[in-house]
C-alpha cells in the first residue's frame, strides 16, 4: 500500500516551544539507510483499529495511525487509501489500543497521565524536515538548503527514487502540554504549572526548591504533576 506523505513546511511553523531534541535521521537513497526513520514516521508499526469521538458524541471507527511528520491522525477508507478524518476541529478525542489523543493547534497530543482532577500531562511527538546535505568532492558532506527555504516534501516512496548521493535530514521533537480542569492545553513551564497549583503555591514551591525540574523532560514533568495530586 503506498501511503503518501505531503506536507508544507508552513504546518511545522506553530511549534514555537522548548522542545526535547530526541533522535536525527539523514536519509539517503543511494546508501538506503532510512528504514530507521521511516520506522519512526508512525506511531505503530502498523494501522490499528481505533475510534474517533467527535463533540457532537458521533463516534467512527477506522484503522488509524499517528503520523509524527504531517502531526495528523491518518485513516484507511475502504478504497484502501490514507487519509485525514475530515472536519479535525470537530473531534473530541481519538482512541487507539491504550492511547488517546486530543486535537489540538492544528495537531494532536496524546494523554500521558490519567488524573480524575482533570489536571494531565500530554504529549506531542514530530519529525522535521531541515534541508539537505550534498556529498563533496572528498567524500564528505555539507549542508546545502535551509529548512525554511524548502517548499514540501514529497512522500518517501519518492524519496527512494531520488537516487541522489545527498542526505536529507530529519530530526524528532517531543513536545509537553499540561491541561487543568477547564481543558485548555497549556505548554509546561513553571508559571503554567503555578497557576494549576493556586491553592497550594507554598507546598509547590517547596517541592521546586527541593527538585531541579526539566520542563522538557517526561520523568520530571510526570513527577511534578504526581506531586501536585497529593
Amino acid at each position: 500500500m503506498r501511503i503518501p506523505i505531503i506536507i508544507l513546511l508552513s504546518q511545522l511553523v506553530y511549534f514555537h516551544v522548548a522542545a526535547q531534541r530526541d533522535q536525527s535521521f539523514r536519509v539517503n537513497p543511494v546508501n538506503n539507510d532510512s528504514a530507521g526513520f521511516y520506522r519512526s514516521v508512525y506511531q505503530y508499526p502498523q494501522f490499528t483499529k481505533g475510534y474517533i469521538l467527535f463533540k457532537n458524541q458521533n463516534v467512527a471507527s477506522a484503522m488509524l495511525n499517528y503520523n509524527r511528520l504531517s502531526g495528523q491522525m491518518l485513516f484507511i477508507d475502504t478504497k484502501g487509501d490514507t487519509l485525514e478524518p475530515a472536519d479535525a476541529g470537530n473531534i473530541q478525542y481519538v482512541a487507539i489500543s491504550n492511547d488517546t489523543f486530543y486535537y489540538f493547534n492544528k495537531g494532536y497530543i496524546e494523554l500521558i497521565t490519567h488524573y480524575g482532577s482533570g489536571i494531565n500531562l500530554y504529549r506531542k511527538e514530530t519529525l522535521q524536515y531541515n534541508g539537505k546535505e550534498k556529498k563533496g568532492a572528498y567524500g564528505g558532506y555539507s549542508t546545502t538548503t535551509a529548512a525554511n527555504s524548502i517548499d514540501k516534501i514529497s512522500n518517501e516512496n519518492n524519496i527512494e527514487k531520488i537516487g541522489v548521493d545527498e542526505n536529507s535530514l530529519y530530526a524528532s521533537s517531543t513536545y509537553y502540554y499540561i491541561s487543568g480542569p477547564d481543558n485548555n492545553f497549556r505548554i509546561t513551564n513553571k508559571t503554567n504549572f503555578r497557576k494549576l497549583a493556586k491553592g497550594n503555591e507554598t507546598d509547590l514551591n517547596d517541592y521546586l526548591m527541593k527538585n531541579k525540574i526539566n520542563y522538557n523532560n517526561e520523568t520530571d514533568l510526570v513527577n511534578l504533576l504526581y506531586h501536585l495530586q497529593k
